[in-house]
């Protein structure tokens, strides 16, 4: 049995504020404003409770509590404020020369309205909490550079987001509730990074492509099946990431982005990519991995720039000839793909370090392999090789030879005579 010392009592007005809380969420009119006052109406019960546990004045506490009834919560980590913070809410509204603000994994539910008063924030990270609401109010930060509210439950962003004139970066990965953007966010032309990397949307606004700053654009994990023509505009876009949605085609806007240098496609459904590819002069690393592709088209040897190309897992059965062109590569990977040979132009990629056909379908390498003097990694594993040309010897610079899964009974003297070379199996050279 309990002691009646162990159990929290609360004061008639503590009770009768606590009463006004869950009063406020019997009356609400919408769902989310009813889920707004019942996360409101759990606050003041966890805070009570903590109090009277500690033995904390109940009345004291309740005059004490801040409109917004945040949790208040032991916090053991030092913000990039510079202050050790031992509980919150803190009476930071006083603090305005502070410019970081850091509270990652502190469960707040509602945004404290003692940020708001912070004028000179310029970044404020609220990764981590069970946010389900950011406030109108948030416009105020107009020195706010940096903005992090990922891995939380908010659903949508208030049109005042738009007012952050100065925000860099806005990171909102990991909002598995957020479906949509406001027309709004259009307005922040100093924008250069924006993450939404495992939210829920299913479309971009139109406006997206006022992003003319946009540096980083990060839409993996999202539900889209297409992206808006606007989105062209993005004239200073150097990395999007597209991988783990919806799309069936390539987003033939891409490729007027001319100084794209990084493009993810991975794991989508996207069956071809077309002829217009050509036209992404800078761009240096192209992922198509996981897709339905069945060709490449000969002018992904306009690519001069290209260093890396994954083609994993997209049931292609050669490649074309143009590949030779891409001189600049330093990474080609084709495993899994049903590629059943290599063109011998395959011989000019002369800068190429990393080889990976793992998983395919090849009988033979083509003697121009043996040109490539750079190689220092070549995966073959899992094909069905029976003999490696002995000009593949000439590989001085090679590292890393996979060869287990095949039907290889012995490796050329040639090869395994290279310096520093190590073979899987070594068996295959007698080791």
């Amino acid at each position: 049995m309990y002691s009646d010392e162990l159990v929290p009592k609360f004061s008639r007005k503590a009770m009768s504020f606590l009463r006004d809380g869950f009063g406020d969420f019997l009356k609400a009119k919408t769902f989310l404003e009813g889920r707004k006052q019942c996360v409101t109406a759990m606050c003041l019960l966890g805070t009570l409770l903590l109090n009277a546990c500690n033995g904390v004045n109940q009345d004291t506490a309740v005059e004490s509590m801040p409109s917004t009834a945040a949790p208040t919560a032991a916090r053991t980590n030092t913000p990039s404020i510079g202050l050790h913070v031992t509980t919150w809410p803190l009476d930071v509204g006083q603090l305005e020369s502070v410019e970081s603000l850091v509270l990652h994994g502190d469960s707040l539910m509602l945004f404290p309205d003692e940020i708001l008063r912070m004028k000179n924030l310029k970044e404020l990270d609220l990764e981590g909490n069970d946010l389900i609401e950011i406030p109108a109010e948030i416009g105020r930060l107009e020195d706010l550079e940096r903005l992090v509210l990922s891995y939380n439950l908010i659903s949508e962003l208030p049109p005042e987001i738009g007012r952050l004139g100065n925000l860099k970066t806005l990171i909102l990965s990991n909002t598995p509730f957020l479906s949509e953007l406001p027309p709004e966010i259009g307005w922040l032309e100093n924008l250069e990074v924006l993450e939404l990397e495992g939210s829920a949307l299913r479309e971009l606004p139109p406006e997206i492509g006022q992003l003319t700053s946009l540096r980083v654009l990060n839409l993996r994990d999202c539900q889209l099946t297409a992206l808006p023509p606007e989105i062209a505009h993005l004239e200073n876009l150097e990395t999007l990431i597209l991988s783990e949605n919806l799309f069936e085609e390539f987003p033939i806007e891409v490729t007027q982005l001319k100084n794209l240098r990084e493009l993810d496609l991975g794991s989508n459904h996207i069956t071809e990519l077309p002829v217009e590819i050509a036209g992404l002069e800078s761009l240096e690393i192209l992922l198509a991995d996981n897709n339905s592709l069945r060709h490449l088209p000969a002018e992904i040897g306009s690519l001069a720039n290209l260093r890396t190309l994954d083609l994993t897992a997209i049931d292609m059965a050669t490649l074309p000839a143009e590949i030779g062109q891409l001189k600049n590569m330093r990474t080609l990977t084709v495993s899994w793909s049903m590629l059943s040979e290599l063109p011998h132009e395959i011989g000019q990629l002369s800068s190429l370090e990393a080889l990976n056909l793992s998983g395919d379908l090849l009988t033979a390498l083509p003697a121009e392999v043996g040109m490539l003097t750079q190689l220092k990694s070549l995966d073959v594993s899992s094909n069905m090789i029976e003999v490696l040309p002995p000009e593949m010897g000439q590989l001085q610079a090679l590292e890393s030879l996979i060869l287990y899964g095949n039907f290889i009974a012995v490796v050329p003297q040639e090869i395994c005579q290279i310096p520093e070379l190590f073979i899987d199996p070594p068996s295959l050279c007698g080791g």
